[in-house]
This record gives structure tokens, sequence and C-alpha cells, in this order.
């Protein structure tokens, strides 16, 4: 996945660590993978793997106040999005968030 690609969701099911076995070490010892996406119909599933920083914190990341998005919302109610905000912007403030969440099952 590409932190710089535009911001989106991506599901990724059943995360498993490949355990180490016995014998001769492979390149995918201790690695954790996944499924990408949902299944239906006729489509193939992607494995992808879990990289260890995933639940890292970003770089910065500005947004708007809720006043600077109360008027973006009173100017047009149908506002798609908003953004993207840089330090120069008036009215915005630094955020850190993770790009991973766990959601339970």
């Amino acid at each position: 996945m590409n932190p710089q690609a535009d911001p989106k969701v991506v599901l990724i099911h059943k995360v498993t660590q490949f355990g180490a076995r016995q014998g001769l070490p492979c390149e995918w010892d201790n690695m954790a993978f996944g499924f990408k996406g949902d299944i239906s119909g006729r489509e193939t599933i992607t494995t992808v793997v879990w990289q260890t920083n995933y639940f890292n914190q970003s770089n910065q990341l500005w947004v708007a106040t809720q006043a600077i998005h109360d008027q973006a919302l009173a100017a047009d109610p149908n506002v798609g999005m908003v953004g993207p905000y840089n330090p120069a912007n008036a009215g915005t403030e630094v955020h850190r968030v993770c790009r991973s969440c766990y959601v339970p099952p």
C-alpha cells in the first residue's frame, strides 16, 4: 500500500503469521499475510504482506478546524471533500493518526 496515494479504506482480512518450519529457512518465515478486499462472484483474492509499520503513526496531517468545516458545509451542503491543507492555511491544525486500525470480528 502506498501512503502517498489518494486516501481510501482498504480491508485486509484474516491477517495471519506464516510460522517458521523445521528445516531450511523460507523467505516467508515470520511474515504476516492477509487477503485484500472482498470476494464476490468470480473475483479472485489478492494476498498482501502485512507490514509491521502499518500501526505506526502517520506524519503530520493538516486538517481544517471544526469552524472551517462548518463554513464549507454552510456554503455548499453537498460538498464532497475539503482540503488538502498545509501549515500555511489559516484555520488548520495538525493531527497524527494511525494508518491502520484493528476491527474485531
